[in-house]
């Protein structure tokens, strides 16, 4: 078997509150192939941001390993794991973090400042290794449906405008695997069915992503579903996908 994009063995977390241990993940075991989504269910509270936040780099297990394309990201220097959050890995946070002061081509346009996009092929995508990071920009916002709606600051965006530009700006570096917490958590359904026909379209272009959520609707676009209880990963009963 071909090696996972990215992976992680006995991960855990434990916060440190009131003079207690507070354990959010115990031992967990995940991965993400190429080209693969996957959806993680679980109730508030079960520790599915912490994952994320994990997977992504954006926190430090206190057990375990995470590893991308079988590099063990915490063993990294701090310069290579800024790189890999930075590049290898697209956020779309639940409460989306756009700056208000910046216009939606802005608040994308910003992550090249980050890093660099490297531009992997892919099916639909006819961009080359010359286009700049404002072509980028504008061409990821017409991707996702805003090509008319550039300059619009985030206050005159409607409640769906906001996470197509949050998803727009995850995707600016081209990352292997876009990690997703509640993209659809605080839209009405209309409005969240239109952002996981996104989703469904990047998934079908060959994007690997993890979608975090509550949402059985959501779970339902994914090749496999997983559900966090009690800080650890068990298969959702009744799917058919539903293996780590």
């Amino acid at each position: 078997m071909s090696e996972p994009l990215l992976e992680a063995n006995g991960l855990g977390r434990t916060f440190r509150e009131g003079g207690r241990s507070l354990v959010v993940l115990d031992g967990v075991d995940f991965t993400v192939d190429d080209g693969e989504c996957v959806a993680i269910l679980g109730r508030s509270g079960s520790g599915k941001s912490t994952l994320l936040h994990l997977l992504g780099g954006l926190d430090r297990p206190t057990a375990g390993v995470v590893r991308f394309r079988g590099r063990d990201v915490y063993a990294m220097n701090e310069l290579a794991i800024d790189r890999y959050r930075n590049r290898d890995v697209g956020f779309v946070f639940q409460q989306y973090h756009l700056l208000p002061e910046l216009s939606a081509l802005e608040n994308v346009r910003i992550a090249s400042q980050i890093g660099r996009p490297r531009h992997r092929k892919r099916d639909g995508d006819t961009e080359t290794r010359s286009t700049s990071p404002r072509e980028r920009a504008e061409a990821l916002l017409a991707r996702v449906g805003l090509g008319d709606r550039l300059r619009h600051k985030p206050s005159k965006l409607s409640g769906g405008e906001r996470p197509r530009v949050a998803i727009a700006r995850g995707l600016m570096h081209d990352p292997a695997v876009l990690l997703a917490d509640e993209p659809t958590g605080n839209l009405d359904a209309d409005t969240g069915a239109s952002v996981l026909e996104l989703f469904a379209e990047l998934h079908r272009e060959g994007q690997a992503m993890v979608l975090v959520t509550h949402d059985q609707n959501v779970a339902q676009q994914a090749d496999r579903v997983v559900t966090l209880v009690g800080g650890m990963l068990a298969p959702t009963p009744g799917s058919a996908a539903a293996t780590v």
